[in-house]
Order: structure tokens, then sequence, then C-alpha cells
């Protein structure tokens, strides 16, 4: 079970029903504007100022809605579910605001917050809804997020947001924020003599970013030494203005493409110098970073919430509410999809420069809609177990890999191919080795099992798992210990097998390489032998 998987400890006021829509009404597009998340002082006391910042705006909420396990306002833009499990305590609030740039057009504001036992999450999202296809918004973090970061210590690696312009007298400092590798922000550096370019200053310019961004303002006495700690290449250019984003290497072998843009600050009122900046900070934030993975969402929790709910209803023997529950697990898992595919598919600009990101997200949208299908199976036929039957062909090994190792394992387009092709005779052992590497082999990689259990599992199963190759010896093997992934070469540095013989129907071999930012296993190939130049 992951940081995602939060189940509610009690079942009460989870009762809920799913709402129909018109399917004839056209969906509102929307995109992704703002993703942060990170660490924060006081879980508690960041709820309390979202709570605060959207009940002043939306007007007085019943009494408990605060302490309630799931809450809704009648007209449906204010939402709320909490889950607990394992000393964690999980929460999200989904808030719809009106965009009041532009009609037919709203924004949607979830921020979520996990406390554990020694550490505290909180993030925000802002995605724009409309009608009419038009996205030019004017940009600034929502207020509850303003709060939080002037009252709380929010940031990671003991570096905080602020919410106003920091002088940057203390470089030393500076550049320990800069070189952060948990830095999930970017810092903006102007200068105090081209500062009043910016439409309000720095402070304007700041209270936009207020949690999403840090501002700097570099005053004449410091100019030498802060290009002497960034290099003299990404020094201040002549009115402008230097965006840092996360990732800075002052040693960056290439400067020019290093991740730090120069920003023109004309004095042109036509030009809005801090909308353009903030229109990239706020892009900057959609990367991947700290918390990212361990922030559940609304619909994330209520997915659990529906699951325990099920579960609890088909001890009892419930079958109306087990129903009902499944039903909403349903509705949620496509909501989920619908939103993982959004994401993906965010503007033609980005389009052009993700394909193969995208490819990743569709990948895993269709394995949440193969779940859909089996969860909507079910409701026809209540007591079935979620996964089906193990494949005892290899052309249904990649759909059950698909259904039953979602989240936990993916298999390359490549991988599928080896499967097509496979002579290995014994099918169960390829299933048996796939599911070690979903299951223990990921549990021990996440830190939730002894990396000597994964061994004497394996062992107990007649598998042995080593290294595959190193990258120097892969090297000379041209492509064949390399794959493709998520928009990158990755060496299947790995390999699961049984069997020493080199008949390809007695030996198996399962080549991986361990995903750290999704936490999933990936298989490059198997089921045969690759070869190596000595064999």
């Amino acid at each position: 079970m992951n940081k995602h998987d939060l189940w509610l400890i009690a079942a009460e006021g989870m009762g809920r029903s799913c709402r129909v829509t018109d399917q004839n009404t056209p969906k509102p597009s929307q995109q992704l504007f703002l993703m942060v998340n990170g660490e924060v002082s006081d879980g508690q006391a960041s709820r309390a100022s979202v709570w605060d910042a959207v009940e002043a705006a939306h007007g007085p909420f019943p009494v408990g809605a605060r302490e309630a396990q799931s809450f809704e306002t009648e007209d449906g833009t204010v939402r709320m579910e909490r889950a607990q499990q394992d000393g964690a305590d999980a929460w999200a609030l989904r808030y719809i605001t009106p965009e009041h740039s532009a009609p037919a057009r709203s924004w949607n504001i979830e921020f979520s917050s996990l406390i554990g036992p020694e550490q505290s999450g909180f993030g925000c999202r802002m995605t724009l809804l409309t009608d009419t296809g038009s996205f030019n918004a004017e940009l600034t973090t929502p207020v509850a997020l303003k709060i939080v970061c002037a009252g709380l210590s929010f940031g990671a690696a003991g570096v905080r947001l602020m919410p106003a312009p920091q002088m940057l007298d203390d470089v030393t400092a500076f550049l320990r924020e800069l070189t952060a590798r948990e830095r999930f922000w970017t810092v903006i550096v102007v200068s105090e003599a081209e500062a009043h370019r910016l439409p309000g200053g720095a402070q304007s310019l700041q209270s936009a970013l207020a949690g999403a961004a840090n501002v700097y303002v570099l005053p004449v006495r410091r100019e030498i030494e802060f290009a002497a700690a960034v290099g003299y290449d990404l020094n201040l250019p002549a009115r402008a203005a230097r965006l840092f984003r996360p990732g800075f290497d002052p040693f960056w072998p290439e400067p020019t493409r290093h991740p730090a843009l120069p920003l023109m600050l004309p004095a042109d009122e036509d030009y809005n110098a801090s909308a353009a900046i903030t229109a990239i900070a706020f892009k900057n934030t959609l990367n991947t970073g700290p918390w990212r993975r361990d922030l559940p969402g609304l619909l994330s929790i209520r997915q659990m919430a529906s699951q325990a709910l099920s579960e609890a209803a088909s001890v009892s023997g419930d079958s109306a509410t087990r129903i009902e529950a499944l039903e909403d697990l349903v509705e949620t898992e496509r909501r989920n999809a619908e939103e993982a595919v959004a994401l993906a598919i965010q503007t033609d600009e980005e389009r052009q420069r993700a394909q193969e990101a995208l490819a990743t997200e569709q990948a895993a949208s269709h394995a949440l809609s193969a779940r859909i299908e089996r969860l909507e199976a079910r409701l026809a036929r209540l007591g079935d177990t979620i996964d089906g039957q193990a494949p005892t062909e290899y052309s249904a090994v990649g759909a059950w890999a698909a259904q039953s190792l979602s989240g936990k394992l993916r298999l390359t387009p490549r991988a599928e191919k080896g499967l097509r092709d496979a002579r290995y005779e014994k099918i169960e052992d390829v299933i048996a080795g796939l599911t070690l590497l979903a299951g223990p082999y990921r549990d021990m990689k996440r830190g939730r099992s002894d990396p000597h259990l994964f061994t004497e599992v394996c062992r107990e199963a007649g598998f042995e798992e080593t290294r595959s190759m190193s990258k120097v010896a892969a090297g000379q093997q041209g492509e064949t210990y390399f794959v493709r992934h998520g928009g990158a070469r990755h060496l299947m540095d790995r390999h699961l097998k049984k069997g020493t013989s080199k008949d390809p129907r007695h030996c198996l071999r399962i080549y991986f390489f361990w995903d750290a930012a999704q936490e999933i296993v990936v298989v490059g190939s198997l089921p045969a032998h690759l070869d190596t130049a000595n064999k």
C-alpha cells in the first residue's frame, strides 16, 4: 500500500451519492496552471487557514463541517474529504470560484494536506475551467495559499517560501536556497535599480507569486558578489531580471542550456513584465517536485473511502450499500482518469515539447480505464475478486499487467513485443516474476521492507535478482540493454532470472530498472536472455 492508499478508519458520514449530469452537455475545457506541494511546519494550522479563507469568500459553513470526514455545500462549490491510516491524516478541500476577467470561466482550486507522525505536507492545485476555450487569465496565487505562506514555514530543505520580496544581502544563504535539490519553486532576482520597471514593483510581483516563488531584490553593493556566486554568464543583464528554475547548478557545463532565464523589463506600458514573469513561474510549478506523489488529492481520498465502504458492506452482507459504494468508486476513478488526461494535454506549445511524456500519461489513463471497466463488471456480480485469473497465454500478459499491476509495474512496448515472441515454456514463472517485482521488490525500493526479505522471497520462488550489466559494458552492446521510457533513455541495470539453460524454452530473464520519480518498476525486456559479447 503506497502513500496514496489512505484508508478511512471510520465509515460514519461516508454515505454519498453520485451526481448525475446531462450526457449531452459539453464539459468545459480545463488547464492546470499551478501545482505546489511542500513541507509545512503546522499541518492543522494550514488547514485552518484554508477553511478561514474559503469560508470568508463563500459564506458560513454548518457547525461541525470542519471536523467531518466528508462535506459538500449545497451549491457544490466547496467540497472536502478526509481519511486516516497508519498514523497519517490526509485531507483535501476543493473550491470553485468565478474567474472575473471573462464570463463562463471559473477557477477550480484544490488544497491538500497530509499530517504524518514526524512531518506534514501541504499543497495547492489551481485549474481554470472554461466554456469558451480561452485560457488567457490574470494569474495570482489563491488567498489561502498566501495566508499559509505568510503565517507558516512552507517550503523544503529548511528554506521557506516568503510572502514578501527579500533584499539579497546574504549571498551565501541565497546560494544555499538556489542549489537545494528539494527546491520546487522558481527564484526571481531583480536589481534594485531596475525594480521600478515592474508594475507595482517587486512587492506586487511577490504578492502574485506568494506560495509559488521567491522574489529577491539585488542591491548594487552585492552585484559583484552575486555574479561571482552564480557565474558571470548568469549575472543580471541590463534592464532585466533573472529567473532561476528548480535544479540550478552553478557548475552547469553548458551555460546556454542552464535552467535560468533573463527576463527583459522594458519601459513599455504595453508590456506587463510582472505578468510575463508570473506566467513562467506558474508554469514551472507543474514540474515534478517533493511531496508530488505523497499528497493525495480529493478524488484519491474519496476513491479510498468508497473502496473501504464497499469492503465493509461486503463483510456485513449489505449488498445495496456495496453497490452504491462501487458506483461511486467507478465514477471517482473515471474522474481521476479524465484529470490525468487533462493534465497531460495542456496547450499546443507544451504538447509539442512533451509528446513522449504525454504517451506515458495516456498509458496510465488507459490502465485506469481498464480498471473502471472491471469495477463496472463487479456491480453485476458481487463477491468476485478484484483481479481476474492470471493469464494462460502470453498474448494476455500485457493487459493483465496493465490492470493488476497498474501504478506498480509498467511494461514497455519492447517488453510486450518480447511476450508476443516468447518461447519460455512456463508462463506461470513469468507471472510470478512480474508479481515479485511489483510487490516485494517495489516495497524494498520504497523502504517498506528489508532487502534480505526480498532475497529470501526470491530464493523460495526459485528466482535470483542481480545486476544485468554495468553502464560501461552495456554501452559496448549498442541499444541492447537500453530502453526508452518517459522521454529518456534508460539502462536496464537489473534482471530477475530463473534457469541456467541456454535453451530459451527453459531460461527466463526479466530485464528492468527502477523509476524512482514514479516509484514503479519498468520492465524493458522479457522473457528471453539478452546477448552479450561473450554469449
